[in-house]
């Protein structure tokens, strides 16, 4: 009887071995075809945006992009913004002039933030460049504060805020310039702000959450990071464009709310 009982323990928990396994598969192949799946439906809606058109304006209500109704009658609801408008801390890909450059807005955003750090300050992936139009005003106090001095610093950060709040949106970098004119700014100066901040974002976040689709009750939330750039700031041809497949940066799980 001992035999028989150890015998059908060992049964037992290879069985429940074999169900871990095959979880870890099928969350896997779930995983893998929701982000390569996302990644076709994302194509497809940026071929629809006209060349005149900035990403943002073709967005509805809280950056709503598409909806997609999947084979079980599910709808996967797409949601993009704009998610440029943080430091970088993954600086290793970088020159080393980039790299000291990135470090100074890294530890001005420290002493700005007064030993309270903000995650949404702060991404690892994307381009060095942060977006003026999305950056908080701590990170964009950050970066004036490390091209200039401490008191000129904060002052272009606040005009640089109150521009883009007159405005709507600096769309070019004589808008930012506008901001710039208003403070004692040296060439120099104003061409490493240029260089630390961009009126044309090329990284975004999307988030895909998948609802039931007879009531709309969320069943999952993913999100990652896609670089996107539109053909007013690249020029070129739209099959050069949108004939690319997204590629995600990062995908996580975010989780039902």
């Amino acid at each position: 009887m001992l035999l028989v009982g150890v015998v059908t323990s060992l049964m037992f928990e290879r069985q429940a071995a074999q169900r871990r396994v095959i979880e870890r598969q099928l969350w896997w192949y779930q995983e893998h075809h929701a982000r390569f799946g996302v990644q076709e439906v994302v194509d497809a809606w940026m071929t629809q945006i006209p060349s005149n058109l900035r990403i943002e304006d073709a967005l509805g209500e809280n950056g709503h992009a598409a909806d997609l109704v999947l084979p079980d009658g599910s709808v996967a609801v797409l949601f993009l913004h704009e998610g440029q408008g943080s430091l970088l801390t993954d600086l290793t890909a970088l020159s080393a002039s980039d790299q000291e450059f990135c470090q100074r807005l890294l530890d001005q955003l420290a002493l700005v933030e007064e030993g309270r750090a903000k995650p949404q300050n702060r991404r690892g992936v994307g381009p060095a460049q942060i977006s003026v139009n999305s950056a908080s005003l701590d990170v964009l106090r950050a970066v004036c504060r490390a091209v200039l001095d401490e008191s000129r610093g904060e002052m272009l950060a606040r005009e640089i805020d109150a521009e883009r709040a007159k405005r709507g949106i600096l769309d070019s970098p004589n808008a930012l310039s506008e901001a710039m004119s208003r403070v004692q700014v040296s060439p120099e100066e104003r061409a490493a702000v240029l260089r630390a901040l961009t009126t044309r974002a090329s990284l975004y976040y999307l988030i895909v959450e998948l609802q039931r689709g007879r009531d709309g009750v969320r069943l999952a939330r993913y999100g990652g990071y896609i670089p996107m750039s539109d053909r007013r700031r690249t020029g070129q041809a739209e099959d050069q464009v949108w004939g690319r497949r997204t590629a995600f940066l990062t995908w996580d799980d975010l989780g039902v709310e």
